[in-house]
């Protein structure tokens, strides 16, 4: 677990104020992996016995956090999908015990904040109000307008931004990595999505290829395969598309899938403008429900029947 290049000056400063550090820090970003692998390298860090700039990985602080059983630590990762009460209770309990190193820090880190719901928001908050001495809460997050802003006030916010493309290209060279070309554009020039989610493109590549039949797009072809990766991401990938599709029809030009260029500049022959816009629209108003209990394949179904209409 190492901290990227492009988030290493953010780093540096957070140590530089160890002894200034905010009592409640809250990570925030597009990246889900790199928020995780910063936040629990520095928790690590700061209980690590040597006190350098990185975990020392040999005393018994470090061997304690690499089994998981450090008794300083805490660690909020519910696979549910909200935060419940019960953990914030437990939360409290494990502040109120002493530290196991005398004058070493007790750590909190809670996953996924954005999942907190009413009575464990106001749980957290009433201990963020009377923070525990010499402890640290974090928290990390894809979506912090979804927090409550009480909990935001009482908290230092740190952007960890995605890498430029310049700094995407820098680490591919530094790194040697060999990418096939189109792979990084699905992400959006992002090496850090890319490596999280690469295992997504053999996916991707199996629809692309029923996509760009146009209409002759068999729906006994449709899988549920498709929605390995849930309904928003299946979303996601049409819009990628139809984006494309866009850009082709008024530009000549393709973003997430300059491999199929050619194919979409024959696709886009046969569609209206207008009916782009329509389809662009309906994916809009699927997605904003796409992570509720909805029926998947029904909504997996429609978006089909929607791009079918393009080629009418």
């Amino acid at each position: 677990m190492n901290i990227y290049p492009w988030h290493q000056n953010i780093w540096n400063d957070i140590l530089a104020k160890k002894s200034k550090l905010a009592h409640a820090q809250i990570f925030f970003g597009p990246d889900e992996v790199a928020q995780n692998n910063f936040s629990k390298l520095l928790s690590q860090t700061l209980l690590c016995e040597a006190q350098q700039a990185e975990p020392c990985n040999e005393c018994e602080s470090c061997h304690w956090y690499s089994i998981e059983s450090h008794p300083d630590f805490f660690m909020v990762e519910d696979e549910d999908a909200t935060i419940s009460i019960d953990k914030i209770r437990e939360l409290k309990q494990f502040f109120e015990l002493s530290s196991h190193h005398a004058g070493r820090p007790k750590i909190a880190l809670i996953l996924k904040a954005q999942n907190f719901n009413h009575a464990s928001s106001n749980a957290l908050l009433k201990i963020l109000e009377e923070p525990p001495e010499n402890a640290y809460i974090f928290l990390t997050t894809n979506n912090i307008s979804h927090i409550l802003p009480t909990i935001k006030s009482r908290a230092a916010k740190v952007s960890l931004p995605e890498p430029s493309l310049d700094e995407s290209k820098a680490f591919i060279k530094q790194q040697s990595l060999t990418i096939a070309e189109g792979d990084l554009e699905f992400f959006n020039f992002s090496i850090t999505r890319y490596l999280n989610d690469k295992d997504q493109l053999d996916l991707v590549k199996e629809i692309i290829l029923e996509l760009e039949k146009g209409k002759d797009l068999d729906f006994n072809s449709v899988s549920k395969r498709w929605l390995d990766f849930g309904l928003p991401w299946l979303v996601d990938l049409f819009q990628k598309w139809s984006y494309d599709l866009l850009l082709t029809k008024l530009a000549q030009q393709s973003f997430y899938f300059p491999n199929q260029k050619i194919k979409m500049s024959s696709l886009v022959k046969t569609i209206h403008l207008q009916a782009l816009l329509v389809l662009h629209k309906k994916l809009i108003e699927i997605k904003r429900f796409a992570n509720k209990p909805v029926n998947k394949e029904l909504n997996m179904d429609l978006i089909v029947l929607e791009y079918k209409k393009l080629f009418n």
